[in-house]
């Protein structure tokens, strides 16, 4: 297993964190990659469950992310794509990919509800952001399950979202020391 340099997983004006990104040969080898803690909310409330989860790079295949939420009898009714999962149980990830490049500065977010309802949009901002076509949407293979203490989500971060979003060719694979938002 190799290592990849991931530059934060959450970034704020006062917190910048780095998390090594393993090169995983297959699905299983996600449970040997280091945990990652959400620890810095942007937005208001107080309640705020326990969540962290894992990433992985596989390799040709894109970023598998595993996500659990220590959140109880979560809900969620949201069945429509890009509908408002914000709104019921969910969880986020966002990633930018060549934050060096200046006149690029296109980030994805990915947002899902219990029911596995997948948000999936990318831009410059939050004003601006465009849906993933569905194919490339379905391609994410979001998975949600819900357990008796927590519920946890999966999604794929594949490699043709990356080359759709930032220009084809524009990938030719992730290794060791790259360093992405």
């Amino acid at each position: 297993m190799k290592t990849a340099r991931l530059r934060s997983i959450v970034q704020t004006e006062e917190n910048d964190m780095e998390y090594l990104v393993k090169t995983i040969e297959n699905r299983d080898q996600l449970d040997q990659c280091e945990l990652f803690y959400v620890d810095q909310y942007n937005w208001g409330g107080d309640y705020r469950p326990k969540t962290y989860g894992r990433m992985g790079y596989w390799k040709n295949h894109g970023f598998l992310v595993q996500m659990t939420s220590e959140e109880k009898n979560p809900t969620g009714v949201c069945t429509e794509p890009d509908g408002m999962v914000c709104r019921e149980t969910a969880m986020e990830a966002f990633f930018q990919f060549f934050p060096k490049d200046c006149e690029n500065q296109i980030y994805l977010n990915f947002e899902a509800n219990v029911l596995g309802t997948l948000h999936a949009k990318y831009g410059r901002s939050r004003k601006d952001r465009q849906p993933l076509p569905m194919k490339l949407r379905d391609a994410c293979g979001c998975r949600c399950r819900i357990l008796e203490n927590c519920w946890k989500m999966e999604i794929m971060v594949p490699i043709e979202v990356i080359d759709y979003v930032y220009g084809k060719n524009e990938v030719t694979g992730f290794g060791s020391g790259d360093s992405f938002k």
